[in-house]
């Protein structure tokens, strides 16, 4: 009977910080997309999204995940198509750029990686699910015209042929 009770209180305990937790709706397409400033993997400070150039922002939950992974390997393969198009790829993980540096070495990756520690970017974006004491970003990827207005906004199920589809969508552009 107690381990059933305390399954419950569990339960309970668990229902509640998931329904306070801060979501937030992502930033639909022909809105203007919020500047920011945050620091890349080599620690250097970069200006987002830049003024007449088209950027494709990428938000994911983690970058030592195997789907994250997925998604930053896809991004890495097809860079060159979206330069072809005139698009730069910028990574967002809610992590500190010390982290960001290690993984980007690990994997070998030249795409910019930058560190949103407090996930207040991410919450400008509608990417972020906020516990308090834990926090996360949605894995959501926004393409924003030279404009600096958002053309279009993906919310990724699975990153398996997702980055394919941003490259397919842009190309009818």
């Amino acid at each position: 009977m107690e381990i059933l009770l305390l399954a419950l209180f569990i339960a309970i305990a668990f229902i509640v910080t998931v329904s306070i937790a801060q979501r937030s709706e992502p930033i639909a397409a022909g809105k203007v997309a919020p500047q920011f400033r945050l620091l890349d993997q080599h620690g250097k400070s970069v200006e987002q999204p830049l003024q007449n150039q088209k950027t494709i922002i990428a938000f994911f939950p983690r970058d030592n995940t195997s789907r994250c992974l997925t998604e930053i390997q896809d991004f890495m393969r097809l860079k060159q198509d979206f330069a072809a198009l005139g698009w730069q790829i910028v990574l967002v993980a809610i992590a500190d750029a010390t982290d960001n540096c290690s993984y980007a070495t690990k994997h070998a990756f030249d795409l910019m990686l930058l560190a949103d520690e407090k996930g207040k970017v991410s919450r400008q974006y509608g990417s972020i699910i906020d516990f308090g004491f834990y926090r996360f970003a949605k894995r959501i990827t926004f393409a924003v015209n030279a404009d600096g207005k958002i053309s279009a906004t993906y919310i990724v199920a699975e990153p398996a042929g997702h980055v394919e589809q941003v490259l397919q969508d842009l190309r009818q552009l």
